[in-house]
């Protein structure tokens, strides 16, 4: 009676359960979130899935022609990292040149696609419902 009663309580608190697993696997894997969100703007790609705007014709940035890709220095794409809470994953910049870049080609330009996240999660399941099992 009393395993019952311990396992009732577990499962009582497993929403919870699950996101503190769940914030665990995400910030072991938090280099494959940076890599998917600046692969995403080598592509041109926005997290909503615009594209960046093309480079002018007499561009001087190494990346040109083509979509503006934000990688003249490497610093920006650098500085991207993800923010783990109980609500999800927000992409940030730490490099000093992310307000302007956000500024002028808009938010969008930190986060992941809704096919990246969805990878991502797909990859981090099994790990976070094994440390979930295990806990109870």
């Amino acid at each position: 009676m009393k395993q019952l009663q311990q396992l009732a309580k577990k499962l009582k608190n497993l929403d919870t359960l699950f996101i503190d697993e769940a914030i665990k696997v995400s910030s072991r894997k938090s280099k494959q979130f940076s890599k998917a969100n600046v692969d995403q703007l080598k592509s041109g790609i926005k997290s909503d899935g615009s594209n960046m705007p093309d480079y002018v014709q007499n561009s001087q940035s190494p990346s040109a022609p083509g979509k503006i890709k934000l990688l003249d220095t490497g610093a920006f794409h650098d500085g991207i990292e993800p923010l783990f809470d109980d609500v999800g994953i927000e992409m940030v910049g730490t490099d000093d040149k992310t307000n302007i870049l956000a500024n002028k080609y808009g938010s969008k330009i930190l986060g992941l696609t809704d096919e990246n996240r969805d990878k991502l999660k797909k990859s981090m399941m099994k790990d976070i419902l094994n440390r979930v099992r295990k806990r109870l």
